[in-house]
């Protein structure tokens, strides 16, 4: 008789060693324009200096932008990750720090909606890259899709990059919203860019958050993990191709990117060891992934209509 199992594992989990490490997991998600892709880069260049293996994900599957930021020039990209049968590490790239990202494809309209098969591939390739990392960021594309939907359920935590702007706070809301239904998740985080200083992004946070529980009512917490203020430095780091943290350490911007970082490191465990894994080994609902089923003889089949 078939079992079917709602997960993603690609081998049994009682054959895992029981003190098997995972990583801290982020997406970082939010509307065009709100600074996501630099945050990211910078946050990954605080978690190496405070001694972390880092990993990034592009996971802006049309139009990727993390290399770019760095200046660094790619030879493959997430498409090649996926789609070959060679050893995953060729496919990463070091930036500063020794962080290791995989880039983007860009302009690959087939992957802009990864099928089923894809993500079963990707998520089993990835699991090979946690077990060696510390840190593994996420970097979404703007706005809301299927794949945006897909690394949100990968991730253990989620982080939205909101602005002072309404079209920032409107979008994020609706980004929560579909978040909170599809994914089941109670609790995100909230990363406010572009204030003038600490008490402003409260005030912008605040106000989200009355925003959300007129829409969700207390179904959902929202948690304040920072603020990035606006800094010229920031934006001259932009255009040299380089980590702010890396050009400026001492800018108020890389003062920040610093303390949301070392907060995030007080707040969530380091690395968690047991049955309970972050994404790999965790239930997914059918509407974002396929279910493997065993059979009789004990080989595993992958029903790609769920």
């Amino acid at each position: 008789m078939t079992e079917i199992f709602g997960s993603l594992v690609t081998r049994e989990i009682e054959d895992s060693p029981p003190s098997l490490k995972f990583p801290i997991i982020i997406s970082i998600s939010g509307k065009g324009g709100v600074g996501k892709t630099n945050i990211v880069v910078n946050l990954a260049f605080a978690f190496a200096k405070l001694h972390k293996n880092v990993f990034v994900l592009d996971g802006d599957l049309g139009l990727p932008n993390i290399h770019t930021l760095l200046g660094l020039i790619p030879k493959y990209n997430i498409s090649h990750f996926i789609k070959q049968q060679e050893m995953i590490w060729q496919f990463l790239i070091e930036g500063p720090r020794g962080i290791r990202i995989l880039p983007g494809s860009s302009g690959d309209l087939q992957l802009m909606n990864l099928n089923a098969r894809e993500k079963v591939s990707l998520i089993g390739k990835l699991e090979l890259v946690a077990k060696t990392t510390d840190i593994f960021l996420i970097d979404t594309e703007s706005g809301l899709s299927s794949n945006v939907l897909f690394f949100n359920m990968m991730a253990s935590n989620s982080i939205i990059i909101i602005t002072p702007e309404p079209t920032s706070i409107n979008n994020a809301q609706a980004l929560i919203k579909e978040l909170s239904k599809k994914t089941k998740k109670k609790k995100i985080a909230i990363l406010v860019n572009c204030v003038r200083n600490k008490e402003e992004g409260l005030k912008v946070f605040e106000k989200f958050v009355k925003i959300v529980d007129r829409s969700l009512g207390t179904l959902l917490s929202l948690d304040f993990w920072g603020f990035v203020p606006f800094d010229q430095k920031l934006q001259e780091a932009v255009r040299k191709q380089r980590a702010v943290l890396d050009m400026c350490p001492q800018a108020p911007s890389s003062c920040s990117f610093m303390k949301v970082a070392k907060r995030i490191l007080e707040r969530v465990p380091s690395q968690r060891e047991g049955p309970d894994y972050p994404f790999l080994y965790r239930p997914v609902s059918k509407y974002y992934l396929p279910a493997l089923h065993r059979t009789d003889d004990g080989n595993k089949e992958i029903n790609l209509e769920s």
